[in-house]
């Protein structure tokens, strides 16, 4: 994302303002974008200090990209379950976030 966006997540954050933002970081992305990191204390207080895993939940068990690219080394199970969390996750943000 810095080589996308010229600068570090925390900055990225600042550059949000109070745009709704839900992050769903594996886990080997930067601590700054997981619960208690540098960006989500950023977005949580212009928003607020809305809670931290109101914005950010995290996915131990996947690699950066799992979403939209898959990791067909996991075990089956493993996927379908974070793949089926993300997805409630996702939904329940657009609900809360775009009502109308």
């Amino acid at each position: 994302e810095s080589m996308l966006y010229g600068g570090s997540e925390t900055s990225m954050a600042e550059n949000c303002g109070t745009t709704p933002v839900f992050l769903m970081p594996a886990g080997n992305d930067s601590i700054a974008i997981k619960p208690g990191g540098d960006a989500i204390s950023v977005l949580s207080s212009a928003r607020g200090n809305i809670e931290h895993k109101d914005i950010s939940v995290t996915f131990p068990d996947m690699k950066h990209g799992w979403v939209t690219r898959d990791d067909p080394n996991l075990d089956e199970t493993v996927r379908q379950r974070d793949q089926e969390k993300a997805m409630r996750l996702c939904c329940k943000f657009i609900r809360a976030e775009h009502k109308g």
